[in-house]
């Protein structure tokens, strides 16, 4: 939804029958129906949200034609091409991403074996925000800015953890506690040698 109600954002393609990525994001008016095109992004994209002041519509997309949604790009609302907000500095899959009532952005961003959180402040500058013992998963933030996040290890299960800025997340659930009294699950081993050019 546009912050005054009056339009909301979709992904939506008028050419269902095809094989190519044919999805484009429209404003839709709630009064009449009426779409107007926002943006063809190339290859696959979504989770569209809205800044809280209405100004960027945000998703997840392609550099190029894919495969996968890999990048968070930002579409000024009147503008008719976004720009890539972590292609440059991160470098790494966005998983999940949710705005920020003060127009700074969290995500959750893949970094090797793990998921971590990295921040963006309203002036598009990136900050780690947090590395956590588990890897964070979908998450959502309340109006205080405390996180709820899905996290999980290769030998923890997922259960919900809370999360306040400057200290460490709590696990508050134990779904899964009966499953792991019971099963050990085995811890992963990193192996590294050299090649036969000297590179490990």
């Amino acid at each position: 939804w546009m912050p005054g109600g009056e339009s909301i954002i979709v992904k939506a393609t008028n050419h269902p029958e095809s094989d190519r990525n044919t999805n484009r994001i429209f404003s839709v008016s709630v009064a009449d129906g009426r779409m107007k095109e926002l943006l063809a992004p190339r290859g696959p994209f979504g989770d569209i949200r809205v800044s809280p002041n209405g100004k960027l519509v945000s998703f997840l997309g392609c550099r190029v034609d894919g495969p996968e949604p890999h990048d968070l790009l930002l579409l000024p609302v009147g503008e008719t091409a976004a720009s890539n907000l972590t292609g440059a500095s991160l470098d790494r899959q966005v998983m999940d991403y949710r705005w920020l009532k003060d127009g700074s952005i969290l995500l959750d961003a893949v970094d090797g074996f793990r998921t971590k959180f990295v921040s963006y402040n309203p002036e598009r500058v990136e900050e780690e925000a947090g590395v956590f013992a588990t890897n964070p998963r979908q998450f959502a933030v309340s109006e205080d800015g405390t996180v709820a996040f899905v996290g999980e290890t290769a030998t923890e299960l997922q259960e919900l953890w809370i999360w306040r800025k400057g200290q460490t997340p709590e696990r508050v659930t134990r779904i899964n506690a009966p499953f792991e009294e019971q099963y050990a699950l085995a811890k992963p081993e990193v192996y590294k040698y050299k090649s036969f050019d000297g590179t490990e």
